[in-house]
């Protein structure tokens, strides 16, 4: 019985040499990177009483730097209105794209953006449209924002 269980234990050593991992081990040696945060919010932001989002601090203004697109849509809600001071001395953006969606502005929403030259408008908003780079309202009737680094001397 000795020589048996001496012989029985030489196999199963030479068995778990020899056999592959168990699947649970191989699993065990594959490690998943930890999901990256999110991104930080680009805007403060409220819902209105019909479900549009009303744009009131962007977050990025120290350090942003290039051509702004504000968004038609945040977390899934149409953007219609940037209120007041949103992009407020965001030195960096030089020139904003306007969405059709947006209806309504507060006041000094682009004050100190001193590297602003130009505003774009995308088609079909009713209310917004430029004029050689300017913001307008009511069809040109109403001067909206001037780009305060646009180079011109004179409109």
């Amino acid at each position: 019985m000795k020589r048996f269980s001496v012989i029985l234990t030489a196999f199963l050593a030479a068995f778990l040499v020899a056999a592959p991992l168990p699947a649970f081990a191989e699993e065990a040696e594959v490690i998943e990177a930890e999901p990256e945060p999110a991104p930080a919010a680009e805007y403060n932001y409220k819902l209105d009483v019909e479900g549009n989002a009303e744009l009131y601090d962007f977050l990025l203004s120290d350090t942003f730097h290039g051509d702004l697109v504000i968004p038609a849509e945040i977390d899934g809600h149409p953007v219609d209105y940037v209120g007041n001071a949103c992009y407020m001395d965001a030195k960096g953006i030089t020139s904003v794209t306007i969405p059709a969606s947006i209806t309504d502005m507060g006041d000094s929403v682009f004050f100190g953006c001193t590297a602003l030259t130009e505003f774009r408008v995308e088609a079909g908003n009713p209310y917004y449209a430029t004029d050689n780079g300017v913001l307008v309202a009511d069809s040109g009737g109403f001067l909206v924002a001037y780009p305060a680094g646009k180079p011109d001397t004179s409109y």
